[in-house]
């Protein structure tokens, strides 16, 4: 095995310096150091070897801009948000917060709620976590046009096992036709976060 020295490499045109080629491997003894005070760029690259539980990526959307319906059924409340995980053993950890509210008009106090759910895909996919009462006993006004409000937050760990992108979606209904319920109320800002953690 040959041995070179030296202080610095740096290209001989340029900027970039290419190490190897293709299907080479670089390595790095044990107890040495590699010491990075710049940027690691590993777009495209598989990451392995790190211990469970690191977090490997980070994506954040947003909604603002009310969102209504009176369906029975689920609908999207357009708060989305998309991740594409880097190992099919990896998981995605789900997390939003979602301002709602019920407009009573005739419906009585007790039953001013919205039913959320979160979806792996649309509303039409996969349903992983579902919060039925959101507003329920939660004060409001005793008359029958009071509009309550409420934030609701999901906390899901999920295992899609792929490494294609993901899409989460939260949904909406109103458990009776003639309430409205709305999200994103008084057109503030929802967020979801999605974190991919390493297996």
């Amino acid at each position: 095995m040959s041995e070179v020295k030296v202080n610095k490499i740096s290209p001989r045109s340029g900027t970039d310096v290419t190490l190897g080629d293709a299907s080479d491997t670089f390595t790095i003894p044990a107890s040495a150091t590699l010491d990075v005070n710049g940027t690691i760029d590993v777009t495209g690259a598989t990451v392995t070897g790190l211990s469970a539980g690191k977090i490997l990526q980070v994506v954040q959307s947003s909604k603002t801009g009310q969102v209504t319906t009176t369906s029975t059924t689920m609908v999207t409340t357009e708060l989305t948000g998309s991740i594409t995980p880097v190992s099919t053993s990896n998981k995605v950890l789900i997390f939003t917060f979602l301002p709602c509210g019920t407009l009573a008009s005739s419906v009585s106090h007790a039953s001013r709620v919205i039913s959320l759910a979160l979806y792996r895909g649309t509303v039409s996919d996969t349903k992983i976590s579902q919060a039925s009462y959101v507003g329920r006993n939660l004060i409001g006004a005793n008359s029958n046009d009071a509009y309550d409000y409420a934030c609701h937050t999901f906390m899901y760990l999920d295992s899609p096992s792929t490494t294609s992108a993901q899409t989460y979606t939260v949904g909406m209904l109103t458990l009776n036709d003639t309430l409205t319920v709305q999200a994103h109320a008084y057109s503030d800002t929802s967020y979801m976060t999605l974190m991919e953690v390493e297996a």
